[in-house]
């Protein structure tokens, strides 16, 4: 027998949420938090008891020379309660019938000691806070790569069930080509069992419908109630806008013998159209989105400026460098709801 696997102590499972262990390190454990549940459980429990550390300025810095400053008032102020003994008190300046000025040296030093402690506070919180800022950027990064990781999880289920064992179409033409179209495709077959799986934690500009509608609703609805739904069926995540193969328009297989895009974060604009590389974006560290692979993998991706080494796989751009179906069956591109397969937008450069 090989025996249990080592233990994971919440020393470790804490390292792992402030960001402090290596690569290797984080890896592993990631390795088996796929395949524990207690873990996930663990970590989810460690997590609850940080979250009333957390600060609502994610910017916050501590104060350049907090400590030192501290420390320096905590001196003052001994020095003004000696120097304050041999000053007249105030007439009637009491507290429960005894002058403040002539406490017991006993009531004075706890004061300070009070201070002393305070100052320590504020010393531990100024190492802690930067650790509870990333734990908390590292908790929504994987929760979304949870929520991609259930929604692949639902696509693959999708594809064994249909005739054409494929990732859910988009049409050519029609009210429902449009790439958010995933998300009512999977509540076609009760795939889609919560709202939430569509939502990225990190991602301000996509609201939540109430509710995802099937085909039949969808079809059904008023163009206006269409056009809205268009816009935010899709939630926070761009998805595979199909494949251009000797002229004729496909979606892919997720048995692939090559690893292709699938889902992953949209780059953060209000209309969620790629229009500049150039341009700063902030959602999983910098430049960095959650990319769902269709070998189930999830993979974190820099982003790269439209000026450097485009060999690198931009999830957003096919291999001609727009925003449209891929080139051959081996290219992928991933686009927000509602952008329509068939339509290509060329980047602004």
């Amino acid at each position: 027998m090989g025996g249990d696997a080592p233990k994971i102590s919440d020393e470790t499972l804490l390292g792992y949420l402030m960001g402090s262990l290596s690569v290797e390190e984080s890896v592993w454990i990631e390795e088996r938090l796929v395949s524990s549940s207690t873990l996930r459980q663990r970590l989810s429990d460690l997590r609850s008891l940080l979250e009333p550390l957390a600060i609502d300025d994610e910017n916050f810095e501590p104060p350049a020379g907090l400590v030192s400053e501290t420390m320096s008032r905590v001196e003052s102020q001994e020095q003004e309660i000696e120097t304050a003994k041999s000053v007249q008190p105030v007439q009637g300046f009491q507290r429960s019938g005894l002058d403040w000025y002539e406490a017991p040296v006993g009531m004075r030093m706890a004061w300070i000691d009070s201070l002393v402690t305070l100052a320590a506070g504020i010393i531990f919180l100024s190492i802690l806070l930067p650790f509870v800022w990333h734990w908390r950027e590292e908790s929504r990064r994987m929760t979304c790569e949870d929520n991609l990781r259930q929604v692949g999880e639902a696509m693959a289920f999708f594809s064994t069930i249909t005739s054409n064992r494929r990732i859910p179409e988009i049409d050519r033409e029609g009210a429902m080509s449009f790439a958010g179209v995933y998300a009512i495709r999977l509540r076609d077959f009760g795939l889609l069992d919560s709202i939430g799986w569509l939502h990225c934690p990190s991602s301000p500009h996509v609201d939540l419908p109430q509710a995802v509608p099937n085909s039949r609703q969808f079809l059904a609805a008023h163009l206006e109630e269409q056009v809205s739904w268009r816009s935010v069926v899709g939630g926070n995540y761009g998805f595979h806008l199909g494949n251009m193969l000797n002229g004729v328009y496909v979606t892919p297989k997720l048995d692939q013998p090559f690893r292709f895009a699938l889902l992953g974060d949209v780059w953060p604009r209000a209309d969620g159209v790629v229009g500049n590389f150039d341009d700063e974006m902030e959602l999983h560290g910098k430049r960095g989105v959650n990319v769902l692979y269709n070998d189930g993998s999830v993979r974190w991706l820099r982003v790269p400026y439209s000026g450097s080494n485009m060999s690198l796989d931009n999830p957003y751009l096919n291999d001609q460098s727009q925003q449209g179906p891929g080139i051959g069956i081996a290219d992928s591109c991933l686009a927000p709801s509602p952008c329509s397969p068939v339509v290509i937008t060329p980047i602004a450069r």
